[in-house]
């Protein structure tokens, strides 16, 4: 049996090579950025499901939720510290080691879903995936997509541009933190699991995290007075699978593997 520790995304997942018998039946452990409690767990759940039933003689994935392994936003450093098989989900979080992070998780109104699917499957943006992932030795597929984000949640009211001025925000991605800047506020950056309390707290003044629903079943209402919409800052999300490339070129000797985690994406499967 092969062992690989994964992290995963949510969107984004490691592979770590541990040990190998030649065509045994792999075994990989996988963690997200997302705790259980957030509703977007549910897409690398989802992926994780697929996988084990396409590829189940050769490949299982064992899933783990984010933060049991390690905190949400430290999952790609640890793995590439020790040269196994990096990062993991949520895209944007890793915007500080390359720029280009930023935009291919997420863009402030600019890409919708619609246009972030048609822009990986036919304008080129599965290349550029490729090429900006290739630099830290990994293999990306993404595989869900969500749409424009329900905007910034808090106690203090904000009804303006000028409301902005001063103001703590969380904010994930590098880009909207720098138009954030412009605007007179300050971004913080904290793990999807940690905005509850630190609006409850009045660590932030406010803060946004993801689609209305998905905020929603999060129980952010019962902390924020205030809900600022719409999400300007992000007009679309992309999830997807990270995936070490040695772990990966691995797989090319397997007759199906490489083949059936290319064709996963959750717009394929549901």
């Amino acid at each position: 049996m092969t062992k690989f520790a994964l992290t995963g995304l949510a969107a984004g997942i490691a592979f770590a090579a541990f040990t190998s018998t030649a065509q045994a039946q792999e075994e990989w452990t996988m963690t997200s950025t997302w705790p259980e409690n957030l509703d977007l767990i549910k897409i690398d759940q989802h992926w994780v499901e697929l996988v084990n039933k396409l590829a189940g003689e050769e490949l299982q994935i064992n899933f783990r939720a984010g933060g049991t392994l390690m905190p949400g936003t430290e999952v790609l450093m640890p793995l590439k510290q020790v040269a196994l098989k990096p990062p993991a989900t949520g895209q944007a979080y890793w915007a500080g080691l390359n720029p280009a992070f930023s935009p291919l998780a997420t863009t402030t109104s600019l890409f919708n879903g619609v246009d972030y699917l048609n822009w990986i499957q036919q304008w080129g943006g599965r290349e550029l995936y490729e090429e900006i992932y290739g630099q830290f030795n990994m293999v990306y597929l993404p595989y869900g997509i969500t749409n424009n984000e329900s905007g910034f949640m808090g106690r203090t009211p904000i009804e303006s541009i000028a409301d902005l001025e001063g103001k703590r925000l969380r904010l994930s991605g590098r880009d909207q933190g720098r138009v954030l800047e412009e605007l007179g506020g300050s971004q913080v950056t904290l793990a999807g699991g940690e905005v509850y309390q630190a609006i409850e707290r009045g660590v932030i003044d406010a803060g946004e995290f993801s689609t209305p629903g998905v905020d929603f079943n999060a129980g952010f209402a019962e902390v924020a007075d205030y809900w600022a919409t719409p999400g300007w800052h992000q007009s679309a999300s992309v999830f997807g699978v990270m995936i070490n490339k040695d772990a990966w070129d691995a797989l090319s000797k397997r007759p199906k593997k490489p083949c059936v985690l290319r064709q996963t994406p959750l717009w394929h499967g549901r």
